[in-house]
């Protein structure tokens, strides 16, 4: 396994080769963590919920050390399949691409999270408007008081690369189950897990490509998220239909 985790980023994309946000600042974490994908223990489909997962459970465990009295109002929660929200404004995406190196496929899990601040994604093109935040936003007094600003930029890296070791340790930890733990059963996990950080009921609006997007032509179909199947898809209701009804 390999994880690499850089201060900036110069070139980042998400998906169908949507631009990355912010990376030129440090403070938040760009990772990619490289897994063959034979050690998958689930089917391929149920990875971007486990990573959101993961996600989710090392942002809840970031504000909980913050002891600030804005994080008993932080609602960490997932949008399918793998964004990580904080009510309702996006935390961290996830982009997986595969690569094969002499004859082994390797998965190439990138994690982007908003950890010192939150690049805005309202003007960007191909993207439909949506409101960012960071930790920082929830733990300012824990992050930034009584330092230097050498002192802040040395923590604020730390504190990125803290959080991006846990995440792959996590992962690692996950891909090597308990002995006799069946397939079936770790597939019913991430579902659940998945599922008790989700928000049912929640108005999607299903993206188009970037050029539709970018071109005004693509309105956005819109749909009420009502489960997630073993498989990971989305069950969702068209919103015409939910007004028929």
């Amino acid at each position: 396994y390999l994880a690499a985790i850089a201060d900036k980023q110069s070139n980042g994309r998400g998906t169908q080769g949507r631009k990355w946000e912010g990376g030129s600042q440090v403070g938040n974490l760009y990772l990619t963590i490289c897994i063959p994908f034979e050690k998958l223990p689930v089917m391929p489909t149920l990875l971007p919920l486990q990573i959101a997962v993961l996600v989710a459970e090392q942002a809840t465990r970031a504000l909980t050390e913050c002891r600030q009295e804005a994080v008993e109002n932080a609602n960490v929660a997932v949008k399918w399949p793998n964004d990580v929200l904080i009510n309702d404004q996006k935390l961290a995406g996830t982009l997986i691409e595969s690569e094969i190196v002499d004859g082994t496929t390797w998965l190439l899990i990138g994690i982007g999270t908003n950890i010192q601040f939150a690049p805005s994604l309202e003007q960007s093109p191909g993207k439909h408007n949506r409101g960012t935040t960071c930790i920082k936003d929830y733990c300012d007094e824990q992050f930034s008081r009584g330092k230097s600003q050498s002192d802040l930029d040395e923590s604020n890296l730390l504190r990125a690369y803290t959080f991006g070791a846990s995440l792959s340790q996590g992962l690692v930890d996950w891909i090597s189950p308990t002995p006799g733990t069946s397939k079936a059963n770790l597939e019913m996990q991430v579902v659940e897990r998945w599922k008790s950080f989700a928000e049912f009921g929640k108005i999607y609006e299903m993206r188009g490509t970037v050029e539709e997007e970018n071109g005004g032509g693509y309105g956005g179909e819109q749909v009420t998220t009502v489960d997630v199947r073993y498989d990971g898809q989305l069950i969702g209701q068209h919103l015409k239909e939910a007004i028929d009804q």
